[in-house]
């Protein structure tokens, strides 16, 4: 049986000559769910390969049990304050999505366990997401 890391893998190498694409799928389904979010991207393809590459990097270094992750989530959400206030379902919502266009992408070679693989990750960085806006909002710097 494969490991969670290696199933994860194998999807993205699957769908890496489908990056573009994929890329611009997960962001028309950002935007149709949150269109005014829209506003706040300068240059969406720059950003875009930044947002989806961290995302996916992030669930796969999770399935890998490396420590960094966890820095680089509070960081991230601390960040992100500067936009405004941003939910752990807008969060999860980006994440879920990342996936489900991934799936799309690393067709025929996606399968159940791949997707579950990626759930199960995802389902541990949204729970880093939720904490590090928790540590943030209790913190005494400002944080909205």
């Amino acid at each position: 049986m494969r490991s969670d890391a290696d199933l994860m893998q194998r999807s993205l190498a699957a769908a890496a000559s489908h990056e573009p694409a994929m890329r611009a799928a997960l962001f028309e389904r950002f935007f149709a769910r949150y269109p005014d979010r829209r506003q706040i991207f300068l240059h969406v393809e720059a950003t875009s390969v930044r947002m989806t590459s961290e995302t996916l990097a992030w669930m796969l270094g999770l399935a890998q049990g490396e420590g960094w992750v966890w820095g680089q989530i509070a960081e991230l959400v601390f960040q992100h304050r500067n936009y405004g206030h941003l939910p752990a379902q807008e969060y999860a919502d980006f994440v879920t999505m990342t996936i489900d266009a991934l799936g799309d992408a690393a067709r025929p070679e996606w399968s159940e366990a791949t997707a579950t693989a990626w759930r199960r990750h995802a389902a541990s960085l949204n729970a880093l997401i939720e904490k590090a806006i928790g540590e943030w909002t209790e913190s005494p710097l400002s944080y909205p």
